[in-house]
């Protein structure tokens, strides 16, 4: 597999929603940052350099951002190693007013019987996404359980005013509430390629240590 892996940290909140996503007085970011804009933010860089070019019909534009032979991942939280956590799986439970770490997945099990007592019940686990640790035997090297590590990205809420007269306030105001992933977390994300050339021009646009603008405001 030909990939690029690097992360993204946001130095201020990041608002990316689905389109269409509703009242848009009030939206609610995504909990990730989806791989659409970060195809997006490479799309502004490269047009940046190539003003007044036909882009549609540029072989080298179709080839990075409209044929299919390059993919654009999901930035999901990063680790602190800069790994790249994954969506907690739907078939994952915990007891209910139990253990968080006692994690059964549900599409693994086989029969009622091997899924505690009659009596228990079950709730998804709270974080969005996770990652899995193997801890071995120390002798052995043979692995004695698998840890989850789980994590919801943070959000942060800012709530504006408009109105004609900011000095006074009218019956025409409008109120508009942003629901944002908060600034200082680390994403990670990969672009992965066909033909490796194409990964090339992709770095060139990931410069070291780059600033960009994603999502809205």
């Amino acid at each position: 597999m030909n990939a690029i892996e690097f992360v993204l940290t946001a130095i201020s909140p990041v608002l990316v929603t689905k389109p269409g996503g509703g009242d848009p007085n009030s939206e609610v970011t995504l909990s990730y940052i989806p791989g659409s804009a970060i195809r997006g933010m490479l799309v502004a860089r490269w047009l940046a350099e190539h003003p007044g070019i036909d882009a549609a019909v540029d072989p080298m534009f179709r080839r990075l951002f409209l044929d299919g032979g390059v993919r654009y991942l999901n930035a999901y939280p990063a680790l602190s190693n800069g790994a790249r956590m994954l969506p907690t799986p739907r078939s994952w439970r915990v007891p209910k007013d139990g253990d968080e770490t006692a994690i059964s997945d549900f599409a693994m099990r086989r029969g009622v019987e091997a899924m505690g007592t009659p009596q228990t019940t079950w709730q998804a686990p709270k974080g969005a996404f996770s990652a899995l640790f193997a801890e071995k035997d120390k002798e052995t090297q043979e692995i004695r359980r698998v840890i989850a590590q789980m994590c919801t990205p943070q959000q942060t809420i800012a709530i504006h005013t408009a109105r004609t007269d900011r000095q006074k306030v009218t019956a025409d105001a409008t109120v508009f509430r942003y629901d944002a992933l908060a600034a200082g977390q680390t994403f990670a994300t990969a672009i992965i390629a066909d033909d490796p050339a194409d990964l090339i021009e992709c770095q060139r646009l990931l410069s070291h240590n780059l600033r960009v603008r994603l999502g809205r405001s």
